[in-house]
This record gives C-alpha cells, sequence and structure tokens, in this order.
C-alpha cells in the first residue's frame, strides 16, 4: 500500500516504477527481470476487464493476450479520442493567452477516468496547444514549445546579442588577418 501511494499513473514502464520503489523500501538495487511472474498464482495476478460505454463487461483476463484474444481486432488500438475543445485545441499562439497549465486533466470515456496531458507544441514561430495520452511526450514537447515561446518574448535581445556575436567574430578576424600578415612580414625580413 505504500508503495502505491507514491506511484503515479501512467508515468514510466510500470516494472520500473515498482523496482524502483521495492528497491527504496529495501536498501538494495532491484531490477525488474528480478521478478519471477511465472511463479505468481493467478489469484495474484491483475484481471483486467474491458468495459463498454454502459459499463458492461465484454471481456476480461489476466494477461494481454488473452484479453485481445477475447476482443474483435479493430479494437486493439489503444488510440484515446482527445477532445478538440477551444481550450485544449488553440493553433498559431505567439504568447502565453491560457491561463495555468495544469499537469494533467482527466476526462470520462464511459465509466473509466482518463488522463490527459495538455502539451505546448512547438510550430515554427508559434505554438499550438493540445492534449496528448502520454506524459513523457508531453513533457517532451512542451519544452521545446516553452523554448519556441522564450524565443519569440525576447526576439529583440537574442537578435541583437546575435548581431553582437557577429560584429565580435568580423573583429576578431580582421585583427587575426592584420596579425598573419605581419608576422610573414617578420619572417621574409629575416630570409631576406
Amino acid at each position: 500500500e505504500e508503495i502505491a501511494e507514491r506511484i503515479e499513473f501512467g508515468v514510466g514502464s510500470f516494472w520500473d516504477v515498482i523496482a524502483d520503489q521495492l528497491s527504496l523500501v529495501a536498501g538494495e538495487r532491484i531490477t525488474p527481470d528480478q521478478f519471477n511472474l511465472d511463479k505468481l498464482d493467478d489469484s495474484q495476478k491483475i484481471n483486467v476487464q474491458v468495459c463498454d460505454e454502459q459499463g458492461q463487461v465484454i471481456a476480461q483476463a489476466r494477461t494481454l493476450s488473452e484479453l485481445k484474444s477475447q476482443l474483435p481486432e479493430d479494437s486493439h488500438s489503444t488510440a484515446v479520442e482527445i477532445p478538440t475543445d477551444d481550450t485544449w485545441h488553440q493553433d498559431g499562439l505567439t504568447d502565453w493567452t491560457w491561463d495555468e497549465l495544469p499537469k494533467k486533466i482527466v476526462i470520462k470515456r464511459g465509466v473509466a477516468d482518463v488522463p490527459l496531458f495538455p502539451t505546448i507544441v512547438a510550430a515554427g514561430d508559434a505554438v499550438n496547444l493540445r492534449l496528448f495520452d502520454d506524459r513523457q511526450r508531453s513533457d517532451r514537447l512542451t519544452r521545446q514549445g516553452l523554448a519556441t515561446l522564450y524565443r519569440l518574448a525576447n526576439r529583440k535581445s537574442i537578435k541583437s546579442q546575435v548581431n553582437a556575436k557577429a560584429k565580435s567574430t568580423t573583429i576578431i578576424k580582421r585583427v587575426a588577418r592584420e596579425r598573419t600578415c605581419t608576422a610573414l612580414e617578420a619572417a621574409i625580413e629575416l630570409v631576406a
């Protein structure tokens, strides 16, 4: 129960997370390959149920392959229908125009609560606001989107810094060329 309270749904590989949490409790490193799931009695394995929109169980099994065999082939997709309302589906944004960006929102799909992750997606000289069902992908895209927003908000100062660097590079090249010429002239005088 202590471990169950500390893990967050949908974040990382289940067995990696469990191994990490058990390592903290045990005080020594535990890895997922140390779990021997074949030794578990069926009563100790999770019983996964697939329900329809009305909450009726349409399939149940203790392994993914068993569960898939009970379902029609076209139902094997893991895609979640993601809402496209104006709150979480905005294009061409060049400034932070929304309120706080929550870490996740939860929507109802039938009887299940589905976590979705608001995401800032870089789109050239703008960003788009979207929902994703994969937290790690959402985090990666949001970092890129935030970098785009920063660049847009600080365009003038970034441009002036780039221009200053270009000027410095030109001056350095000129000084280096002048020193090279002077060194060559000195070398020619020594030889002559």
